[in-house]
C-alpha cells in the first residue's frame, strides 16, 4: 500500500512543485496528504508567505476536513509572517477563554 499523495481529478503530478498547485490540488493535500506534502507546503509558505501559494492556502484551510492539518498550516503561515497565534484564532473561533 502506497502512502503517496494522489490527485484523481487533476492531470497533475503530486512532485510538480507545491507553488503550481490548483486550489483542489491543495485542499486534496491538505485533506489527503502525508507529512511529505505538508513540509513542502510549509517550505514554500515560509519562502513567500505573501505570495499567490500562502494566500491559497490560507483560503483552502479554511475548507479542509482536518483540523489538525487546519491548526498547523495557520500556526505555520503566522509564523512565516510573523504573527502571533493562538489555537483559537487559528481555528477561526471565538477564544474560549476571555
Amino acid at each position: 500500500m502506497s502512502t503517496r499523495l494522489q490527485f484523481r481529478n487533476l492531470d497533475l503530478d503530486p512532485d510538480s512543485p507545491v507553488d503550481t498547485w490548483p486550489m483542489e490540488a491543495i485542499i486534496t493535500a491538505l485533506d489527503y496528504g502525508y507529512i511529505d506534502s505538508w513540509q513542502r507546503m510549509a517550505r514554500e509558505i515560509m519562502a513567500n508567505p505573501h505570495g499567490e501559494f500562502a494566500e491559497a492556502v490560507e483560503e483552502a484551510i479554511s475548507l479542509t476536513e482536518s483540523v489538525g492539518v487546519r491548526y498547523v498550516m495557520a500556526l505555520v503561515l503566522a509564523k512565516a509572517r510573523g504573527e502571533a497565534m493562538t489555537l483559537e484564532s487559528a481555528l477561526g473561533r471565538e477564544p474560549l477563554y476571555p
